[in-house]
Order: structure tokens, then sequence, then C-alpha cells
């Protein structure tokens, strides 16, 4: 150690220890005289090291304190072995038996480890003047006496500047093991801070003003990271907490952690090895002989509804339609942790990255799906359309067993197209007759139908540094998406019907009609920006016990019952229906229904807006990789203002499907296409600039 020009060299292997006061240094040499210098005026060099700059001598420092970690498990079994017999140890001996090597970083970890009250190793006074450090072995009645006390005072006799390079050291070195609970306590605070990134949640005031704020911000400022959300995020993605591409969304929400926890996991075990007692087995209606249609994507796994059609005997006999619907309360119970679970969850969640079930996907897979087997229990709705489109009042609702077979959208799309007229192709050609007179039934009963493209998002690797975000538009007003749509309607109107006649309380879905389009939204042409006008005059949907009109899709009475897998309403529904054909008191009062409902929209309110931000990242992240390639230039429609200048626009991208800001220098019409240029995008900071550079024919 060198300090100034009038510096001395001090005897290898010998040791200074230093404090740092508002940027001078007070050394704390074995005499204890304190004496002070400019930490400018320090330098240090060893056998093997050389250091001749600040920050040089805090990495050299830093290395020293995670080598000294991963070795302070050796020392109770050095002493174990050494013990009983009365020998003493060299601070080389020690680096040796500790790292393999004696040089200057390993005899600085040694130090570090033994120079405070070790538990196990004690300082032998030097057999003469310039003589190495040497050690003897504590007694064992001084061990146990000083690893209690050691327990105890460590994280207290700690000091600031010890605690906060400790914390960095981990931080850099992506390394969790090394932080005591005291340093979790500051690295908590960091991510609580990195979580506000995109939030409009402010810190809790006062929060940044405790000891454990001001330590975060200090080991910021050491890692070179803005004191920011930002800077915080930064933070935990060199611990290695946070992946680069984390969604903050999610982990901020009643979702995280999204994995299903232990009891719930045991539970499922236990009903696949054991089964449940099926007790509606002798009531089910055996339907089997149906051709049943499991309707959905390709990649779909919940599959929890089917459509079948049963033609009378009678000549000109209208022909019975059979929805059929997956029936996980068959292997359930109301007190079950899989469905308190569910409840909870409130939804199904379709995220770009991944999918968050309500229900545990291998018992989705091996018994709830209408595919988990040949044959599977259902909950089935039958019901015949007249003439005008409307349902006859001779509809039935039972437990069943079927045998389903999936079949894509496009495939059905496909069929419908072709000149094969078998028997599914005549299916599916009478239930798409069968559809339109529904539609048209629905449209006169006041229904609005808004037709937009669905943007699909899936990222590929989406843990690395480049995760491929690809987009698939898909159009929903196809035969196929017409079919699915009719029958789930038509049997959330029987389901409504039914428990509205009996009284049984579920969750009624309602809406008030939408408001009337101004002169200007009249005149827009038919296309987005038409779409999105009348997107924007519906009056969002309700949710309660009592049945009232949905105006929306014109039914007096709607309830959700087609999908139990995926949404906790339809899973209380087939609860109470269920019971109710048993002829038992529902396991549901209208209070509990009442609470339950409160619950579960709030959670998918918040899942609703999970999804959207999440899928506004995503988009601003494949933005972002198409302006980086030099693709900056997309194509839109102008659908909306955000300005009463109307100099900030809301434009339809395109190729996207998705709706982003811009800038224009001048006023546009809505309906105008546009080609933008991308100035910007960021999708952590949700910041994304885009300006109008050309109208479009």
């Amino acid at each position: 150690m060198r300090v100034g020009q009038n510096s001395s060299s001090l005897r290898n292997r010998f040791c200074f220890r230093f404090a740092m006061h508002s940027g001078r240094i007070t050394s704390l040499p074995p005499d204890r005289s304190d004496r002070s210098c400019h930490f400018s005026q320090i330098s240090f060099s060893g056998p093997d090291t050389d250091v001749s700059n600040p920050g040089d001598l805090q990495t050299f420092r830093s290395r020293v304190l995670k080598l000294a970690s991963t070795a302070s498990s050796k020392l109770p079994s050095l002493w174990k072995e050494r013990k009983d017999k009365d020998a003493a140890i060299s601070i080389d001996e020690l680096a040796v038996y500790l790292f393999q090597s004696s040089g200057s970083l390993e005899l600085h970890a040694v130090f570090e480890l033994v120079r405070d009250n070790n538990p196990y190793l004690k300082k032998k006074s030097r057999q003469k003047k310039g003589g190495e450090l040497v050690f003897t072995f504590r007694p064992e009645s001084q061990v146990r006496e000083l690893e209690i006390l050691a327990q105890n005072s460590l994280e207290r006799s700690e000091t600031r500047e010890m605690r906060l390079a400790r914390i960095e050291s981990a931080i850099r070195g992506g390394d969790e093991s090394m932080l005591s609970d005291e340093h979790r306590e500051v690295v908590a605070f960091i991510e609580t801070l990195s979580l506000s990134v995109g939030s409009r949640m402010p810190l809790r005031k006062g929060l940044d003003k405790s000891r454990n704020a001001q330590d975060a911000f200090e080991v910021m400022s050491r890692l070179k990271v803005e004191k920011t959300p930002l800077g915080a995020f930064e933070v935990m993605v060199m611990l290695g907490r946070f992946k680069k591409h984390e969604n903050l969304h999610l982990r901020r929400s009643f979702l995280h952690p999204v994995d299903f926890s232990t009891e719930v996991m045991e539970e499922l075990k236990k009903k696949q090895s054991n089964g449940f007692v099926d007790v509606d087995k002798k009531r089910r209606r055996d339907l089997t002989h149906l051709a049943c249609y499991g309707i959905d994507t390709s990649d779909a796994v919940e599959v929890d509804d089917a459509i079948s059609i049963e033609h009378g005997f009678e000549p000109g006999e209208p022909p019975t339609i059979w929805v059929h619907i997956a029936d996980p309360t068959r292997w359930l119970d109301t007190t079950d942790q899989l469905t308190r679970e569910a409840l909870r969850r409130s939804c199904s969640v379709y995220l770009p990255t991944e999918d968050i079930p309500m229900f545990p996907m291998p018992i989705v897979e091996s018994m709830f799906s209408l595919l988990a087997k040949e044959t599977t229990e259902a909950l089935s709705i039958g019901f015949r359309v007249d003439e005008d489109g409307r349902i006859d009042e001779d509809y039935e609702i039972c437990t069943s067993l079927v045998s389903t077979q999936k079949i894509t959208y496009d495939d059905v799309d496909a069929l419908l197209e072709s000149a094969d007229e078998d028997q599914v192709w005549r299916d599916f050609h009478e239930l798409e007759m069968i559809c339109l007179k529904r539609r048209a039934w629905r449209t006169r009963q006041g229904a609005s139908k808004v037709d937009l493209e669905n943007p699909k998002l899936r990222v590929e690797g989406f843990d690395g540094e480049s995760p491929k975000v690809s987009i698939e538009i898909t159009r929903m007003d196809t035969p196929a998406w017409n079919i699915v749509e009719e029958m789930m309607l038509a049997a959330g109107e029987v389901a409504g019907r039914f428990c509205t006649k009996n009284q049984i309380p579920v969750a009624f879905r309602s809406q008030l009609p939408p408001k009337e389009l101004s002169e200007e939204e009249n005149s827009i042409p038919a296309g987005w920006a038409k779409s999105v006008a009348l997107l924007r005059l519906m009056r969002p949907s309700e949710m309660d016990v009592r049945p009232a009109r949905h105006a929306g899709i014109g039914l007096d009475v709607y309830s959700q019952v087609t999908s139990p897998i995926r949404r906790a309403t339809d899973l209380l529904a087939h609860f109470q229906i269920k019971a109710f054909l048993r002829g038992n008191t529902v396991p549901f009062s209208t209070a509990n229904v009442e609470n339950y409902l409160m619950d579960i929209g709030q959670g998918m309110k918040q899942i609703r807006g999970i999804e959207n931000r999440t899928k506004r990242y995503w988009t601003l992240e494949r933005l972002r990789q198409d302006e980086k390639e030099g693709n900056n230039f997309q194509k839109g429609v102008v659908v909306g203002y955000r300005s009463q200048d109307k100099l900030v626009i809301i434009v339809m991208l395109e190729s996207y499907a998705t709706q982003i800001n811009a800038r224009t220098l001048f006023a546009l019409p809505l309906g105008t296409r546009v080609l933008l240029e991308i100035l910007t995008a960021e999708p952590r900071s949700n910041n994304l600039k885009a300006f109008v550079r050309k109208r479009l024919q």
C-alpha cells in the first residue's frame, strides 16, 4: 500500500483496513491511530497485484469479498479435523487449504474470513517482528459460544460500507446466495421500485427516506444505473431475478406467482390416482351416437365445448341442436383446493409468451377436456330453432356422455366451400343455415355486431436477448366462427331461461343499448374507422345475479355456461345447474354468488389489463425490431383523434391490427390511409413516437 509521495513500502501480506468519509480515506493500522488522506492519493500493490486507481481497488475488494464468501463453509470442516491437535496454522497454509493458492487475492480473502472474532480460529502472537500471521484452533466450548454470538450479531456488526460492497458484489455476480436477510431487504426495495415501471402507482410517501432506500440508491449509484424504476429494473436483471423481457404487469398482479401451489398439485395427484365418484352416472344421457364436433384453433388444449345436430323422425321436423360442454364439476367438489384456486384466478389468461390456465393443465388434458378420452362426461343443452330464428320453449339440459372429434375453424370453412356433400358437409351446411336465421333474428332484436380483425401475437425465445415476435391476424367473420358464436350464444340464452325460470342464482350478463352515432360518425366509410367508431359507442356489459336484457347481442336473458374450464362464472353455473338437476339444494346462495361475482369481476378486469399491456409491450418490441432492421415505415388507417386540434391521431396499423398514436402536421378525416414513420419504439418504458409522412390513396 502506498500513500502519496512519502509512501513507504509495507511488508508483504501486511493488511490495512480503510473507511471512507466524504471522499477521504481513514486508515486503521494495527496501532489503531487514525490517519487520513484523499482517496486519489492511495494505490495498492502486492506480489501479484497492482492497482493504481480507486475503481480498480473497489473491483479488487469485491473479488476478495466474493471469494471469501465461497470459502466460509469450509472453516468448520477444517476446525473439526484439527481441533484436537495442538497445532497452529499460518495464513499461507489457510489460503492453500481454502483456495489451493496463496496469492494476494487469496490471502486477503483469508484475512477477511478470520480478522473479526472468527469462531473457529484465533490469532496467535507473532514469534518475531515481521513474522507471518499464525492462528490456533479454539476449544469446542468457545466455538459454540462464539457461533451463537456471531449468528446474533453478524448483521448488526457489519459496517455500511461492507454491507453495500457485499450487495454490489452479489448483484454484479448474479449470486443471490451472497445476500443475508438484511441485504435482501435492500434488494427488496430495489425490486419494489422496479415494479413501478409502466405503473401509475407512486411509491409510498416517505419510503425513499428509509435506510433500505438510501442503501438501495447508493448501490444503484455504484452499479452506474439511474435511480429510477428503469434503473432498478436493470439491477434486477443483473442479479438474475428478472429476465430482460420480464412481464412486470403480470408480476405485480394477484396472479403472481403463476404456478399452482403444492396443496393444489397434491390434490390433483390424488384425483388422478383415486378418481372421483360420478354422482350423475345413472342420470347421464348417452349421446355418443351423435357426431360431436369440437371446433377450435389448431393449438387449443382447453376444448370445453362441442356441437351436434340431431335430425327428427318426422318429415319437416326441425333438428335438435346440441351444445355439449365439458364437465369439470364431475371431478370436483365446491370445497376442493382446485375449485377455490379456479375461482380465485377468475379465468384463463392468454399472453403472447405463455398461457396461464385456470386449472392445472395435467388435469385439463387427462380429465376435464372433451378430448380427454374417447367418451367423456358433459353437460349438454339441446334446443330447436324455428323458421324465424327463435329458440323453442321445449329445450333440454342434461348431464351426458359424448364422443368428440376435434375440427379446426379453417377445416370447417374449407369443408363448407367444398363440393363433397358427405354427412359432415350436410351437418355443417345445415348448422350454417340455422345460424344465419339466428343472426337475422337477433339483429331484429337490436343486436349489433362489430367486426374487427383479431391480432394474435406469439413470442419465441422471450427468455433470450433476441425474441422472435410473430403476428397472425385472424378473421372472425367466417362461417366457422359464426357457427360457434351463434351456438354458444344460443346455449347461453337457454341456460339463462332455465336459471331464471327455476330461480337458480348464477351470473347473468347484461348490457344497455349503444349510444347513437353522430353525424360525423355516420359519414365514416365502411372499414376499420367505422368499426372502431361503433365499438366506442358500445356500453360496458354488466354481471349480476339478477337477469336483465343484453342489448348488444339482442337477448332478454343470457348466462355464460360454455367455458367452465376457462371462466370461473361458468364453473359456478355448472355447480348450480347440476345440483338443481339432481333435485338438491344449490351449493351457493344468492349472497354467495354475489360475493364471488364481485371478486371474479375485479380479477377479470385486472386480467384484461395484463393481456392488453402485454400485447402492447410485444407490439412495441416488434416495431423496435422492425425499426432496427430499417423497416420503420408502416401503413395504417386513421380511426380517431387524441387532441382537440386533431393533430395527434389514432391509427390502426394494417399489418398489426393494432391502434397506436401518431402526430400529423395537418388534420386528416377518419378512414384516411396514411404512411407512418416509426421514430421511437421502447417497450419497457412504453414509449412510441410515430409521425405521418404521407397520405395514401
